[in-house]
């Protein structure tokens, strides 16, 4: 009954008693979830097909092409509009007559629920749904958006998850552990849409927004490894802005984290061949910055990146940094 009547709502037109009751059933299910999750065992396909469509839910608002998109907000930055003018935290949505946000918001919610409560759904959701759950990076509003990357993250950390007595089975049935880690197989292969749906929020001056990108996609870094520095020239230029950024220290932490991945994402036989190691001088000057940061927690996390690059420099057959 809660799950239609989340789904109870018009498809052209939002109305907030509506959407506030579909928000109600649906953290009502979310509770129900996470507290009885045999009792609702049956039910779980049908929810998580409910949730990607309302997490989709926004009848007032037109998304345009991805290319028509970049430039309608390069022109609306222009003009000193754009989600950025929102980037208080979230308590200002870009339309206050419009509450469908917190369908979509509930919706998420869910989702993230059920991933981190239910490690079998994980593997279906990726192969289904992966790609749904990519587009809705473009979330508009940024209290849906933080949502959606901590999802994201949720999935990609799932993917990740070795259970011991799994390991065990696998084992005694003489096959490989490696078995476990392809749930993340698809999602690997969706490196570049990924990598290309981040790089916007990676730019937000929402810091919530920011940091949570940025994030996401350093937990995809540790799924993707041995490719992720294919990404190199793409990310950088966000990533190196964030040393620079004095009022927060999360953003530039964050990227550390990336870069570690990256740089320790090649087999020692291909080190020196990585696409970062054309930006070293750059590189070493964030290096730089980042251990002379006046925040212990970046120095710290500066001098870890600082021995991965140096090791990532180094050749393969000599073992020095040429």
């Amino acid at each position: 009954m809660l799950n239609r009547l989340a789904k109870g709502l018009k498809e052209d037109e939002s109305v907030d008693d509506e959407n506030e009751l579909s928000e109600t059933a649906l953290s009502t299910l979310e509770a129900i979830i996470r507290k009885c999750p045999v009792e609702v065992g049956d039910y779980i396909d049908e929810l998580v097909s409910s949730a990607f469509q309302l997490c989709e839910y926004d009848p007032n608002y037109q998304y345009n092409e991805e290319e028509d998109g970049d430039e309608e907000m390069k022109d609306a930055e222009e003009e000193g509009w754009g989600d950025d003018d929102f980037s208080d935290g979230g308590d200002i949505h870009a339309d206050d007559d419009d509450t469908s946000w917190k369908v979509r918001r509930a919706a998420v919610t869910i989702i993230d629920t059920i991933v981190k409560t239910r490690p079998a759904q994980v593997k279906p959701i990726i192969q289904r749904y992966s790609d749904k759950m990519i587009s809705r990076i473009k979330e508009r509003i940024d209290d849906v958006k933080i949502e959606v990357l901590n999802t994201m993250q949720s999935i990609i950390k799932s993917t990740m998850e070795l259970n011991e007595n799994d390991i065990e089975k696998d084992l005694k049935a003489q096959t490989s552990v490696m078995r476990q880690l392809s749930v993340g197989e698809d999602l690997k292969a969706k490196q570049p849409i990924v990598v290309k749906s981040l790089l916007k929020p990676m730019s937000s001056k929402n810091i919530k927004v920011k940091v949570a990108a940025i994030e996401t996609l350093s937990a995809y870094a540790l799924l993707s490894q041995f490719n992720f520095d294919l990404c190199f020239d793409q990310v950088w230029p966000e990533l190196k802005t964030t040393i620079d950024d004095d009022s927060h220290f999360e953003p530039v932490i964050s990227a550390l984290g990336v870069l570690r991945r990256m740089f320790r994402s090649k087999n020692l036989t291909e080190t020196r061949k990585g696409n970062f190691t054309e930006a070293t001088t750059d590189i070493t000057a964030f290096l730089k910055k980042s251990i002379e940061h006046n925040y212990s927690k970046v120095v710290f996390e500066g001098l870890r990146v600082a021995s991965s690059f140096l090791n990532a420099l180094r050749s393969p057959s000599t073992g020095t940094v040429e």
